[in-house]
């Protein structure tokens, strides 16, 4: 069973002495310790789009099957339930029902930078890009969004965030190339910049990297005539609007092969990296096609080819030949990287202290034999790596080091407030974060109206509330459960200790909800 393993990790805040020429810092691969997470299970996540770390604590965007109703008019055997799943700490996981998102993007569905997560995803209708601090989840407006176009990856950094889409995904598997929306400041993006390429197709997933020299949006075409044909895709920006194709500045292929995928890629300390695979059409069993890499350094236009990656010393598990090594995301560790993949039968985890030398990771010390889908997730601090199970049960987490800080939540409460919706839903705020709301079941007939008390417990610097419930009428909502919200000047968002948003519009602003 050849197993699968992505590589997701925010940014490592590294500390600076004062003194001058301080000495050069070391690097040390991660120690992991096993545990689990009861609950995160795999019947409430079986696929993984996205998986993020950030200063609110981690993200994993996902979806899960359940039995599509009988006789239904599509045939369908299985429903897909797109879902969010969040944490504080990497041990307990809440989860959260993405608002608006029918089907997540299928490259990269989560991105963080600094206190702000983002998810992408469509409705059938547009593009939709979620927000979230404090743990509410509210849209962002993407100006143009079309119902042709699929959402593939979204990225965050110090430069701002980048959403990537298909263009004109109609009928067949061609689509007309590339639309990307930015953001500088990520809450107010412009009107989309194509990228025209009538090579692309829908099954080769463009990715995207963000760091503090701008943005990399990676992927792979079909080689069309001979299999050597270059067919890369790689644009660059370093600001997000302006894009230059920049696949010719890799080495030429080996004669017989071409790039079939651009994995991975990642900027650390002055370099960047970044992982494919070669193909050989005429010779599948090629011994010297399969995992490839490069390195660039700042400053530099040309890539550099990789030595050949570690594969590890028998008689350890998982060491295979170079077209069984697979890398499917690398990010920052201290100053180097980490970069996670597979060969048949095991996990891979490789480290650099530079980007140019990489070294393989025990299997079995690190109990990576046999393991499913792995995901790796960090928050500065923390470093995760989830392994879910391929049948019933809880995930398996792999961890090392410790939660960073978490922003504080004891700001000014602002003035209060009342917004009194549509079919008697209302929710009232006093000056001191109090109040209470009102609101119907909508799926029920004849719905009984509830009403729900809370009181303050503290508020983050962009504005998201956490009350504590204190009397309920609702039984889904428990007296001591949490309530979180995110308060504007057409209402409040509510997010339930169910894992559902409500959102509370005041009547002569419906328009503005969503």
């Amino acid at each position: 069973m050849e197993t699968v393993l992505r590589l997701v990790l925010a940014a490592v805040l590294l500390l600076a002495g004062c003194s001058s020429a301080p000495p050069a810092p070391s690097f040390t691969p991660p120690t992991w310790t096993q545990q689990t997470a009861p609950t995160l299970t795999r019947e409430r996540l079986q696929t993984v789009h996205g998986a993020v770390g950030f200063s609110g604590g981690f993200v994993l965007a996902g979806d899960y099957l359940v039995p599509a109703e009988p006789g239904n008019v599509e045939g369908r055997t299985n429903d897909v339930h797109p879902v969010l799943h969040m944490s504080v700490d990497g041990q307990t996981w809440r989860e959260v029902t993405p608002p608006e998102i029918g089907e997540l993007a299928w490259g990269d569905a989560a991105a963080a930078y600094g206190d702000n997560a983002y998810v992408l995803g469509g409705n059938g209708a547009q593009p939709v890009l979620l927000t979230s601090e404090g743990g509410v989840w509210t849209r962002l407006a993407l100006p143009g969004g079309l119902f042709t176009d699929k959402p593939s990856a979204v990225a965050a950094g110090p430069r701002g965030v980048v959403v990537v889409a298909f263009a004109e995904n109609k009928v067949s598997d061609r689509v007309k190339g590339l639309r990307l929306w930015f953001s500088p400041d990520g809450k107010k993006f412009g009107d989309p910049v194509e990228l025209t390429n009538r090579q692309l197709y829908t099954g080769y997933q463009p990715r995207v990297l963000a760091t503090e020299r701008g943005f990399l949006v990676y992927g792979a075409m079909p080689a069309t005539g001979r299999p050597q044909r270059r067919a890369e895709m790689l644009f660059e920006s370093a600001d997000g609007r302006d894009w230059k194709a920049v696949g010719d500045r890799l080495p030429d292929p080996p004669q017989g092969q071409h790039y079939s995928a651009l994995t991975a890629a990642q900027h650390n300390n002055g370099v960047t990296v970044l992982f494919g695979t070669l193909g050989n059409a005429d010779n599948p069993d090629d011994s010297k096609a399969g995992l490839t890499g490069w390195y660039r350094r700042d400053g530099e236009t040309a890539w550099t080819q990789l030595a050949d990656l570690d594969p590890g010393k028998l008689p350890d598990a998982g060491v295979a030949p170079r077209p069984q090594r697979r890398v499917t995301d690398v990010a920052r560790w201290q100053t180097g990287f980490l970069a996670v993949g597979s060969t048949p039968g095991a996990g891979a985890v490789w480290t650099s202290p530079d980007g140019l030398a990489w070294t393989k990771m025990p299997v079995r010390d690190n109990g990576f034999e046999g393991a499913g889908v792995l995901d790796h997730l960090g928050d500065g601090g923390l470093g995760l790596l989830l392994d879910l199970p391929e049948v019933k049960g809880p995930a398996r987490f792999w961890r090392t080091g410790s939660p960073s800080a978490r922003p504080a939540t004891n700001h000014p409460v602002p003035k209060g407030g009342a917004w009194q919706g549509i079919s008697g839903t209302s929710i009232a705020l006093d000056d001191t974060g109090g109040g209470e709301i009102r609101y119907s079941d909508f799926k029920v007939r004849d719905a009984k109206q509830f009403a729900v008390k809370f009181r303050h417990v503290g508020i983050t610097a962009g504005g998201t509330r956490t009350m504590e419930v204190t009397s309920s009428t609702d039984p889904a909502v428990p007296v001591g459960g949490t309530l979180s919200a995110k308060v504007q000047d057409h209402g409040a968002t509510v997010l339930f200790p169910d894992g559902t948003q409500r959102e509370f519009c005041g009547a002569d602003r419906y328009a503005e909800c969503s």
